[in-house]
């Protein structure tokens, strides 16, 4: 078997191998019908020709996010096994029309599912705690989860990854290939929140949203009293003030545009008014606190100012308000603690901040997977927005580049710093 030169370069041995009932009852609905895609993208494989026309059809919606050179890795977690959906572009086989193709990849987990949620974990935690022997669990990840793929990445200029339940918990981007570089490095990459939403946010089209406004948060201000019933339910944040993230808003509105920018800073970021002027806006960026709720994360929240003059709010903006605002923004930012993570709902990603935002209508969120100094975060969105202003060019090539940039600086090489922020949803 001939491998490509590019899984040569790598060093690739070229293996094959909320709250409420109502939503409840749609994520387990959603369950269901996601299992059912993959059973009938298995039988698309085994039994092509009944099937054929149904997997042209899906093939048409997967490819709108899937524009060549990119490569879409889908993955489903078994106790045994893990499936990995790829659909690809190859070459022209008539002048401009691309031959799609969607193949399965099955490989079997050595140790089962408990395991692998061990090596994921340690993994996690290990770069969240800039532990300097991370390497050594990215290489034995790296081999899991895309090993199997290698011969399929030559050509590749970009990733689109939809991890399953505990696999929402690798930073991909921080894998290490055999040859000791991180994916991110091979690789621009993204995440796509699940299979049964992968189409549909392509189709948004958010024309509603004021032609390139922003509203920045930066930096709220919570009463006295806020502050010490907070502190009284969570003991380990002290919600101290975010110098660096008032900075931020300010340097990202500039950047964009003050014509086009509304910043909010301290008491002026109150609850109430972000929920008034976030749907007329086409960028939103929040640089605040952020707290996850690991056992009900549709109580997860990010932290805004409260104000007396709206009684009705407690300046936390939680999850499942955030499902309830009608949202047009292409692109919301999310530069707080661990705002990527959430409860893991089969099939359907994430249904923490991150699923809020894009449940409500953005099309992508940049959010973070452990908590990082605020002053790095700051670093690295600044960066990102001046490569995302800079041309043409997709947010995940705005984000590598400015993850790249950090990585090349001794004091931020770990990706502890760099591979913090992730962007799901669309790259276009």
């Amino acid at each position: 078997m001939v491998v490509d030169q590019k899984s040569r370069e790598f060093g690739w041995s070229g293996a094959s191998q909320i709250t409420q009932r109502a939503q409840i009852m749609w994520i387990a609905w959603s369950t269901w019908a996601v299992r059912a895609w993959g059973m009938f993208l298995l039988a698309a494989v085994l039994f092509p020709l009944p099937v054929a026309a149904g997997l042209r059809n899906g093939q048409r919606q997967v490819a709108a996010l899937a524009e060549p050179p990119a490569l879409v890795l889908g993955y489903v977690l078994d106790e045994e096994l893990l499936t990995i959906t790829l659909h690809r572009h190859e070459k022209r086989t008539r002048p401009g029309r691309p031959t799609r193709l969607t193949e399965l990849r099955r490989i079997e987990i050595p140790g089962g599912r408990r395991v692998l949620a061990t090596l994921v974990a340690g993994f996690h935690r290990m770069v969240a705690q800039r532990d300097p022997a991370y390497p050594q669990l990215g290489r034995v990840l790296f081999d899991t989860l895309i090993k199997p793929v290698a011969e399929d990445l030559g050509g590749c200029r970009l990733l689109c990854l939809i991890p399953d339940n505990i696999l929402w918990d690798v930073p991909f981007q921080a894998l290490v290939a055999p040859d000791g570089r991180h994916l991110l490095e091979l690789f621009p990459l993204y995440y796509a929140p699940s299979l049964a939403q992968f189409a549909d946010l392509s189709t948004i089209r958010n024309g509603r949203a004021g032609p390139g406004s922003l509203l920045s948060i930066g930096n709220p201000e919570p009463g006295e009293s806020m502050l010490a019933r907070l502190r009284r339910i969570d003991r380990q944040s002290r919600f101290a003030p975010l110098p660096e993230a008032e900075l931020e808003a300010r340097i990202v509105s500039r950047l964009h545009g003050m014509h086009l920018s509304q910043v909010l800073i301290g008491r002026e970021a109150t609850e109430g008014a972000v929920k008034r002027l976030a749907p007329g806006r086409h960028i939103l960026h929040f640089a605040t606190h952020g707290v996850l709720d690991d056992r009900n994360p549709l109580r997860s929240y990010l932290l805004l100012a409260d104000s007396e003059s709206e009684p009705a709010e407690d300046g936390l903006l939680e999850a499942r308000e955030i499902m309830e605002l009608d949202l047009q923004a292409e692109l919301a930012i999310l530069s707080a603690c661990e705002t990527a993570r959430g409860w893991i709902g089969g099939g359907q990603g994430l249904i923490g901040l991150s699923g809020a935002f894009l449940r409500a209508g953005c099309r992508t969120v940049v959010v973070t997977q452990w908590k990082v100094d605020s002053r790095r975060t700051a670093e690295l969105v600044v960066n990102f927005y001046q490569w995302l202003k800079s041309g043409p060019t997709g947010k995940a090539e705005a984000l590598t580049r400015a993850a790249r940039e950090m990585m090349r600086h001794p004091p931020t090489r770990h990706p502890h710093f760099w591979a913090a922020m992730i962007i799901v949803g669309t790259n276009q």
